[in-house]
C-alpha cells in the first residue's frame, strides 16, 4: 500500500509540473503533497505496528502489515475523498479564471468598438462624403447584424466612388444576409466587371444567391396566391 500511494503522488506530481509553474495556488500540488504524507504515515504506522507486536513477544512481520494497513485505511479513504473534493476546488477556480479572462476581453472590445464609432462620427461630422468613415461604420453596422444601416452607408459608398470594388463586394454581402438575391447577384456582377480577376473568387457566392433566389421564389408565389 506505501508503494501504491508513493506512485500515485509521483504521478500527480508529475501532471503538475507538465502543466507548467502557476503564479497562483496549486491544489493538485497540495493533494499531491497530502498523498505523499499518507504515503509516510503508513510508513511509520508499519514501523509502529511491528514494534508493538516486537515489544509483545511477537515477531510476526506479517500481522504488522495487517494492523498497518487496517489503521491506515480510514487515510486511504479521506485521501480518495480529499482529493477528488480538491480536483473540485481546482477546475472551480480554472473555471472561474476562464471566466474572468472573458468577461475582461469583452470589455476591452466593446471599449474599442465604442472609441472607433466616435471616431467614425466625428470623420463624418467634418466631412459627410467621406467614404472610408462610411465603409468603416457600415463594417461596424454589419458586425451588430444591421444589414440594413450598412446597406445604406455602402449604397453612399458606391454614389460617391463607382468604382469601389470593396464596397460593391460588402454591399452584396449585406444585401445576400437582407436575403436580397437578385440585387446581391447585381453587386457581385459590378464588383467583377469593376475587376475581372476576383471572378473567380466571387462566382460561387453568385451561384449561392441564384440558388437561394429560386427557392425562395415558389414561397412568395405562393404566399401571393
Amino acid at each position: 500500500m506505501t508503494v501504491l500511494l508513493g506512485l500515485y503522488a509521483a504521478s500527480l506530481v508529475a501532471g503538475d509540473y507538465s502543466r507548467g509553474p502557476n503564479s497562483e495556488f496549486d491544489l493538485s500540488g497540495l493533494r499531491s503533497l497530502v498523498v505523499i504524507g499518507l504515503a509516510a504515515t503508513h510508513f511509520v504506522l508499519l514501523a509502529v505496528a511491528g514494534l508493538a507486536l516486537r515489544l509483545s513477544g511477537r515477531k510476526s512481520w506479517g500481522r504488522a502489515v495487517h494492523m498497518a494497513c487496517a489503521l491506515s485505511l480510514p487515510l486511504v479513504v479521506l485521501s480518495i475523498g480529499g482529493g477528488g473534493l480538491l480536483s473540485q476546488a481546482r477546475s472551480a477556480r480554472e473555471s472561474e479564471r476562464r471566466d474572468r479572462e472573458t468577461e475582461a476581453r469583452n470589455v476591452a472590445a466593446r471599449a474599442a468598438e465604442a472609441a472607433q464609432a466616435a471616431s467614425i462620427e466625428r470623420a463624418l461630422r467634418a466631412n459627410p462624403s467621406d467614404t472610408s468613415a462610411l465603409s468603416r461604420r457600415a463594417e461596424q453596422s454589419a458586425r451588430r447584424n444591421d444589414f440594413g444601416n450598412a446597406i445604406v452607408d455602402l449604397r453612399r459608398v458606391i454614389a460617391l466612388e463607382p468604382d469601389n470594388v470593396q464596397a460593391h463586394v460588402e454591399l452584396a454581402r449585406a444585401l445576400t444576409a437582407t436575403q436580397k438575391y437578385d440585387e446581391a447577384i447585381a453587386a457581385y456582377e459590378a464588383a467583377m466587371r469593376l475587376n475581372p480577376s476576383l471572378t473567380a473568387t466571387l462566382a460561387p457566392a453568385v451561384r449561392q444567391c441564384r440558388e437561394l433566389g429560386q427557392r425562395q421564389s415558389p414561397r412568395s408565389d405562393s404566399s401571393t396566391r
